[in-house]
């Protein structure tokens, strides 16, 4: 939303299962064109449709107050708006574009839905007119394995380029952020770094996240990895971590499954090669150019592969796929093609 609204006028709605995000948004940069927002609780139970009418109306009503009316309405995460994007339709008949970055679509996850979700996921299949999947093979799979025959654009994540820029002075060799769960593999990550220290002893590492990091601590002590070369903490703040990312010279991800996250965008961006998993869309952005990738549960080859960023020492390649410039040229393409009025 904040994207779209450096160039068109936006009024955020966020409808959360969660009480404490219920908030007035206030503007914290007077060049954007959010005019306003609108945080609604979706409750539970039985009553929890009529809860939930009663808080579009709501939202509808504080928009009328802010003399807004969309000329479209741009949604996101189709399986959790299906209902608002059939309400909001009805009131304003205005063009439904969604973006999707759930992994949940993939073939090799098939996430169970609830019979809600369900329901909300054939209401989105009906009233949306334009997808907009963050990568390739998630556009496939709405395609192919839950019905949607809409037209669809890639759009990925944006990078705040501001914070993601090339550095020069390097503090460590490889980075890997995360939410540090099952799935990013952060133990694995640690045991090919042991790899990679055994034939460069001086190869530094700067791993953490959001997740639980004293089995990490307790797994670096076990291998006899100094601190000075694996540096393991807690979550960051954003500009720390955009920070620690941009003085690093390789990201690495060893996830099962991905869509395309956040932060291989955001390396990219600040000239990093990266090493990953060849899961999801990442293909779609890291190739030679710009990495390598490795088979997911392939543990050696992800110490190969680090090695062989210690060997060759990469030279910075400029990515401009996730900036804001390009993704706001890219979103203004598919609002143009629906023949909107004016761009709000």
């Amino acid at each position: 939303a904040e994207l779209v609204g450096k160039r068109h006028r936006v009024y955020l709605l966020a409808f959360s299962p969660d009480r404490e995000l219920q908030q007035e948004w206030r503007a914290e940069e007077p060049a954007s064109h959010l005019i306003g927002a609108h945080f609604i609780f979706r409750s539970k139970g039985p009553l929890r449709f009529m809860h939930l009418l009663h808080a579009m109306r709501a939202a509808k009503h504080k928009m009328e107050l802010a003399s807004f009316r969309p000329d479209i309405i741009h949604g996101s995460i189709l399986h959790h708006s299906g209902e608002l994007f059939q309400y909001f339709k009805q009131v304003f008949k205005v063009p439904i574009v969604c973006s999707e970055h759930w992994s949940g679509y993939l073939p090799e996850r098939q996430a169970q839905m609830s019979a809600p979700d369900k329901l909300r996921l054939l209401l989105s299949r009906r009233t949306v007119q334009h997808l907009l999947p963050v990568t390739e093979q998630l556009g496939s799979a709405l395609r192919e394995i839950h019905g949607f025959k809409q037209d669809s654009t890639v759009w990925r994540n944006v990078v705040d380029d501001a914070l993601f820029f090339p550095e020069a002075d390097k503090a460590f060799d490889f980075i890997h952020l995360s939410t540090l769960d099952k799935n990013k593999r952060p133990k694995s990550i640690i045991e090919a770094f042991k790899a990679v220290l055994q034939k460069h002893p001086n190869a530094k590492m700067s791993l953490g996240g959001d997740g639980e990091i004293d089995s990490l601590i307790t797994l670096r002590e076990s291998l006899n990895i100094p601190k000075t070369s694996l540096d393991i903490h807690g979550a960051l703040g954003y500009e720390e971590a955009a920070k620690r990312i941009r003085s690093a010279r390789c990201l690495v991800q060893f996830s099962g499954y991905e869509n395309l996250p956040c932060t291989i965008g955001e390396a990219l961006t600040a000239g990093l090669r990266v090493v990953s998993s060849n899961v999801g869309g990442i293909s779609e952005v890291v190739g030679e150019a710009n990495g390598q990738l490795i088979e997911k549960d392939d543990v050696s080859a992800l110490s190969r592969a680090m090695i062989k960023e210690l060997e060759y020492p990469p030279t910075n390649v400029e990515f401009d796929l996730m900036r804001p410039k390009y993704l706001l040229d890219q979103i203004d393409e598919v609002y143009k093609s629906l023949n909107l009025p004016s761009a709000k």
